[in-house]
């Protein structure tokens, strides 16, 4: 176990470091295989349910497979999903792993190959991501100690940063210019500061801010502030798969 506790220790040090959550995300795939998974997919719900953004470091499953598993059939279908619906709130750290869920996952047409397994991703206001691994094995009671560990740092990070479940509206439907103004207006500059910065005239900033209230549906900075947060894991993400920083990423459609 020295080396998963080795493992998890350079995974403080790489999250401290991590400014998008991709990253932050890529580097708790990268732990989990080195602590003994085969593979892993972490999974971000929306404010709607079924999964939104999805990394993962599987080299086994096909593009198709990973569009479906973040698609609402899969959440209305996989076992998985259902299991750790309800109730999954801080009081619920348990880990969904074991004899149940691996007969639950196998059902469900799981693909990731070995032994699947599943921690949850967890905030004060309840349960808002998934990790899913793949083991060569059921896993010991210190690695499901250490696997454990994974998601907490996990959702402490994510938690610190104000990402949760994805919001339904979301930043794609803001222009180019209207999401740079609303990310500075988040950031507490004042419209004349705003305007000196972008090149545009405070008519412009006030017109741009008052189109991305209503498109994002808030009514104050403050507002704006907590959902654009919210939105981070999104940018610079298209939609469909992609690879960065050493993994797979699947954003689902709207």
């Amino acid at each position: 176990m020295r080396r998963g506790r080795l493992a998890l220790s350079d995974l403080v040090t790489k999250l401290a470091t991590s400014h998008r959550y991709v990253d932050a995300a890529a580097a708790v795939c990268a732990c989990a295989v080195t602590i003994g998974a085969t593979g892993s997919a972490i999974m971000l719900l929306s404010d709607a349910g079924p999964p939104a953004l999805a990394v993962d470091n599987f080299r086994d499953i096909t593009d198709d497979h990973r569009l479906y598993c973040v698609s609402r059939r899969h959440w209305n279908e996989n076992p998985m999903f259902a299991a750790m619906s309800g109730q999954m709130t801080l009081h619920d750290r348990s880990s969904l792993g074991g004899d149940a869920f691996i007969a639950r996952a196998r059902k469900s047409g799981y693909r990731g190959g070995g032994e699947p397994y599943a921690i949850p991703l967890l905030a004060p206001d309840g349960w808002f991501g998934v990790i899913v691994l793949a083991l060569e094995a059921p896993p010991t009671p210190p690695l499901e100690r250490e696997l454990a560990m994974l998601g907490m740092m996990l959702s402490v990070w994510c938690t610190d940063r104000g990402v949760g479940r994805l919001p339904t509206n979301e930043c794609s439907e803001l222009s180019a210019r209207q999401h740079a103004v609303a990310r500075l207006a988040a950031a507490g500059r004042t419209n004349a500061e705003i305007a000196h910065q972008l090149g545009l005239s405070i008519n412009t900033v006030k017109l741009r801010l008052k189109q991305a209230f209503e498109r994002l549906s808030v009514n104050n900075r403050t507002e704006l502030s907590n959902v654009l947060r919210r939105l981070a894991p999104l940018d610079g993400v298209p939609v469909g798969v992609s690879h960065a920083a050493g993994v797979t990423v699947t954003r689902a459609s709207r």
